[in-house]
């Protein structure tokens, strides 16, 4: 389960995305460089319909989260889940830190590039750390191809399950996060952007594991 911390993607398509990134990216060289003020007003004046999603998005990365532990965590896709009579539900999952979240930059303690992971190792190393898994249904007219559209609040949630980190665990070896790789009783939606997800990480893996 591929997770972020916004509920919904900047664009519906792979090409308008790929698109944003050469605008936010124009006469630049790496990520570290962009200005990201000034990629954002670009990419309004090409894309202003999208100006509600990049707003969410500046406004994100204004202030700094203060642990994962207390982050709650959105999959973007909608997926189905079939059940034995093949009926099939809309829904959308979410990860709800069990301890609550808490507000962005107001206890976080920024010794390095990697707080983040160093805080929540030493959290661990301390207590284990909870998240419930929330499902939320869709209704007949919410949209399952569109990981712009974030379907309303009042839609019914339920509470299917529980994550536990007991161990904090930063593995040797490249891995591959795939949303689209699905068990028996889930199915993928026509969403086009989960489906380029499945292409893009494929050519990320290759490259991390070749060291590219």
């Amino acid at each position: 389960m591929v997770s972020t911390t916004i509920p919904m993607f900047i664009t519906k398509d792979p090409e308008t995305f790929i698109d944003m990134l050469k605008t936010l990216t124009a006469e630049k060289t790496g990520f570290e460089k962009i200005d990201l003020g000034v990629g954002i007003l670009n990419i309004l004046k090409k894309y202003p319909e999208r100006k509600n999603i990049l707003i969410a998005l500046k406004e994100q990365f204004k202030q700094l989260p203060t642990s994962y532990a207390k982050l709650h965590y959105y999959p973007i896709h909608a997926f189905y889940f079939v059940n034995k009579e093949g009926n099939r539900q809309a829904i959308k999952y979410e990860w709800q830190p069990i301890e609550g979240t808490s507000p962005k930059n107001s206890e976080a303690n920024i010794t390095s590039a990697d707080y983040l992971s160093e805080e929540l190792h030493n959290r661990v190393k301390n207590g284990s750390v909870s998240f419930d898994l929330i499902i939320r249904l869709g209704c007949k007219n919410d949209t399952t191809d569109d990981p712009t559209d974030p379907w309303p609040d009042d839609r019914q949630k339920l509470v299917v399950g529980q994550l536990t980190l007991e161990e904090s665990l930063f593995p040797n070896e490249p891995i591959l996060f795939d949303p689209t790789i699905v068990t028996e009783g889930i199915e993928l939606t026509d969403d086009p952007i989960l489906h380029f997800r499945h292409k893009a990480y494929a050519i990320s893996y290759n490259k991390r594991s070749k060291n590219e």
